[in-house]
């Protein structure tokens, strides 16, 4: 957990790749938020079970033995987590057609596919 200088809510960062977790972690605890971080959905539900959560930004295909999109199912059907804001991230654009038709939705998505400048497309 990185603690930020003043709070503005809480924010648990799940995906398995630690280096984007910590990465996202210290740019969300630079805006003012207490961020929390799970390397898989099954960690990720531990803390939403113990900790008071604002906000998740959650991996939307790569964590071990449950993927984001089940993980948001799974949430939206809890009454405890039922209004919780969903950021659902991925590292390929092409994943954004599995979002067609996906019910129940996150409230947002974005793609953070990274490539080195210059490489070929």
């Amino acid at each position: 957990m990185t603690e930020p200088r003043g709070t503005d809510g809480s924010v648990l960062v799940v995906d398995d790749d630690d280096d984007l977790r910590r990465l996202i972690g210290r740019a969300v605890t630079r805006g003012g938020f207490q961020v929390h971080e799970a390397s898989s959905a099954e960690a990720a539900l531990e803390v939403l079970g113990s900790e008071a959560i604002d906000v998740l930004i959650l991996d939307m295909m790569g964590l071990p033995s449950m993927s984001g999109i089940d993980l948001v199912r799974v949430l939206r059907t809890r009454p405890e987590t039922l209004t919780l804001p969903i950021l659902l991230m991925t590292g390929s654009g092409p994943s954004l057609t599995l979002l067609e038709g996906l019910e129940p939705r996150p409230d947002a998505f974005l793609c953070v596919a990274c490539r080195a400048r210059g490489a070929a497309s």
